[in-house]
């Protein structure tokens, strides 16, 4: 009786061995299909958000060039006015 009894509580064991080792790649396997699924859903966000920041970064460029003392001085141009270095802190920290 002793002998059946542990093979029958070793035969629990295993399998409950293998349900933990099916629960653990059942959890990969989902982890696996969120990650995929995600960059599918946002493929082609990023590249349009960096576009967008680019044209804007590049737009607002020509007016820090144009407010930067060292630039004027190169081209010989004069563009002075009241509050133009506080304009020209805005833009160049917003770049």
């Amino acid at each position: 009786m002793e002998n059946q009894h542990n093979h029958h509580h070793g035969h629990q064991e295993h399998k409950g061995h293998d349900h933990a080792a099916m629960q653990t790649l059942e959890h990969a396997h989902h982890k696996q299909e969120d990650e995929h699924n995600g960059q599918d859903e946002h493929a082609g966000h990023h590249t349009a958000d960096f576009l967008k920041g680019f044209w804007l970064c590049l737009a607002l460029t020509i007016p820090v060039l144009l407010l930067s003392h060292m630039i004027r001085q190169w081209i010989g141009f004069k563009l002075s006015f009241a509050g133009d270095k506080y304009l020209l802190l805005a833009l160049s920290s917003f770049i």
